[in-house]
């Protein structure tokens, strides 16, 4: 159900992106990168390290001025991390993967646009609706939240061919696990490097 749920927002996203389209002069793009991810508070005995994955997605971009836009995304993200811990003598090791659809809107600042390569920093809240979680080859959706409420900071470079490339740091404020009992105060912590290009008018 909660699969389901996360593919009709991002289908309602998609259609509120075109039926706005149709109103204002928007460019949009695509994008994709690679994801350094890992959580925050390890509990004590554990070592926690970084995960390597992938993002992809499309972008919409409306102008409100020459420097300022508003660009919301629509990014599929793997996030996670890999762990471990001793127990008898024995060191265990396991990988967890969560994958997400995240919907970013971020605030853009461009600060020489017009020119060849122009400079920007951007920042903003995000959600992300959790499409599955494995530890190892075992499901674990049950015990994740189904949503990770994050803000995204970054910046980058965009050139006049309109590929762009952007360094941001995606930190999440939603406790990952949801655990009868438990207090686990896990939560996302992913860095991305991306490629985009914003396709032509």
């Amino acid at each position: 159900m909660r699969k389901f749920f996360g593919l009709v927002c991002a289908g309602l996203f998609v259609a509120g992106l075109s039926s706005f389209a149709r109103a204002q002069d928007l460019s949009f793009g695509v994008k994709a990168g690679l994801n350094m991810a890992n959580h925050t508070a390890p509990i004590e005995g554990d070592t926690y390290k970084m995960k390597t994955g992938v993002a992809i997605g499309g972008f919409a971009e409306y102008a409100i001025d020459d420097n300022l836009a508003i660009q919301p995304e629509l990014i599929y993200t793997q996030k996670g991390l890999e762990y471990e811990y001793t127990s008898g003598g024995q060191i265990y090791k396991y990988k967890i993967k969560l994958d997400y659809i995240e919907i970013p809107l971020l605030l853009k600042y461009s600060i020489s646009p017009g020119e060849n390569v122009c400079p920007f920093v951007f920042a903003g809240p995000a959600l992300g609706i959790l499409m599955s979680a494995k530890s190892d080859s075992e499901d674990i959706k049950s015990i994740c939240n189904s949503t990770d409420i994050g803000l995204v900071l970054g910046g980058g470079v965009e050139f006049e061919s309109g590929v762009s490339i952007d360094l941001r740091y995606d930190m999440g404020m939603t406790k990952v696990w949801d655990v009868e009992g438990e207090d686990y105060k896990d939560k996302n912590i992913v860095i991305s490097l991306m490629v985009g290009y914003k396709l032509p008018s």
